[in-house]
């Protein structure tokens, strides 16, 4: 299986669970509590759904291209760190600088191109919920 392959079944698998967890969110703000089957109740809990899955996929998108930088490598050598002073050398035995740390970090980095994919779908959804709102109104 090529790698091309490969990104678009995550990206499917990816939409395909967004889409069942906006439908739960959505059947979920429906039923509870109950209320009239109008299609103004319909479109508002659709745009509830779609806006709270939306939200989380933009969210932790930017957060997984913010760590991609290296951006949170100092709360991960901060940790290290800690750990160090309470455990003896004698398990953890390299002391690096925060330099050759970030240097490791990078190395072993890769390129995590997977939140394009979310933030192209929680945009979507983020629009989907603005389409059902609308649609609340008219």
């Amino acid at each position: 299986m090529s790698e091309n392959q490969k990104k678009w079944i995550k990206r499917a698998v990816l939409l395909a669970v967004d889409l069942i967890l906006a439908f739960l969110i959505s059947y979920s703000r429906f039923k509870n509590p109950p209320i009239a089957t109008e299609p103004i109740s319909i479109y508002h809990s659709l745009a509830d759904g779609f806006f709270v899955v939306g939200f989380f996929n933009v969210s932790l998108g930017i957060l997984v291209k913010i760590s991609n930088t290296g951006f949170f490598d100092i709360f991960g050598f901060a940790f290290r760190s800690i750990l160090n002073f309470f455990i003896p050398r004698s398990l953890q035995p390299e002391r690096d600088s925060y330099y050759e740390y970030k240097v490791k970090k990078e190395e072993k980095r890769k390129k995590f191109s997977f939140f394009a994919a979310m933030l192209v779908i929680g945009v979507t959804m983020i629009g989907l919920s603005i389409l059902f709102s609308l649609l609340l109104y008219v």
